[in-house]
């Protein structure tokens, strides 16, 4: 049997922390719990690939997701092994693509599972990762509105609204919101085969959708 030495760095493993501390990457070791919530939503980027792939559920490549939003793939790559360390995603399977394998990540666990380490963090942190999530929606909206696309059909729509109701009623309104966002995935999916038969790119179509308990500023 060969002899495996400390120092032989391409055969160390990295190892997960079970302590809530920030985690020492000379160690080799890998953030978990609130600590990995933390870093992964800290990066716009990482927020992107983890909404991509939750918003819903689905297994997808780094390809996949740069085709999607025009970013560039090498950095997605590179995003996604850091989530698959960090137990966000994991990788379920492999493709040819021009001469090499490309690899397919799927969620390790539905985005609201997170919601225990999301509650444990501080609610000045809480608030950042809130708003960096929204604000990928208004720089999408920005970037429409100085290109002048933003009013260049006839059909698009917008609308915002923050109104009283009960329970039900709130209920009512989440899963009205969650069978949008749902059904606009699949729209988007079965646009690709037929952009792809035509060999056209298509154009782009933006949308921003949240749901959540509303609050008034004082007046």
């Amino acid at each position: 049997m060969a002899e495996i030495r400390p120092n032989d760095a391409s055969r160390r493993r990295k190892r997960r922390t079970t302590v809530e501390t920030r985690p020492s990457r000379e160690a080799g070791e890998i953030p978990t719990g609130t600590i990995a919530m933390a870093i992964a939503m800290s990066h716009p980027l990482r927020v992107r690939i983890i909404y991509a792939m939750n918003s819903p559920e689905r297994r997808c490549s780094a390809t996949d997701i740069a085709e999607e939003s025009g970013i560039d793939v090498k950095r997605l790559s590179y995003h996604m092994r850091e989530l698959a360390a960090m137990g966000f995603v994991e990788q379920v399977d492999e493709r040819p693509v021009r001469g090499s394998l490309e690899k397919i990540y799927a969620p390790v666990k539905a985005l609201e599972a997170w919601e225990q380490e999301f509650q444990a963090m501080p609610p000045a942190l809480r608030q950042v990762l809130a708003a960096s999530v929204l604000g990928h929606g208004v720089n999408a909206l920005g970037a429409a509105i100085d290109n002048g696309t933003f009013s260049a059909r006839d059909d698009a729509t917008l609308g915002q609204d923050t109104f009283f109701t009960d329970e039900q009623g709130a209920q009512e309104a989440m899963v009205v919101i969650d069978d949008a966002l749902k059904a606009l995935v699949e729209i988007r999916e079965n646009a690709k085969p037929r952009l792809a038969e035509a060999n056209e790119e298509g154009f782009l179509i933006s949308y921003l959708l949240a749901g959540y308990e509303g609050s008034l500023r004082p007046v």
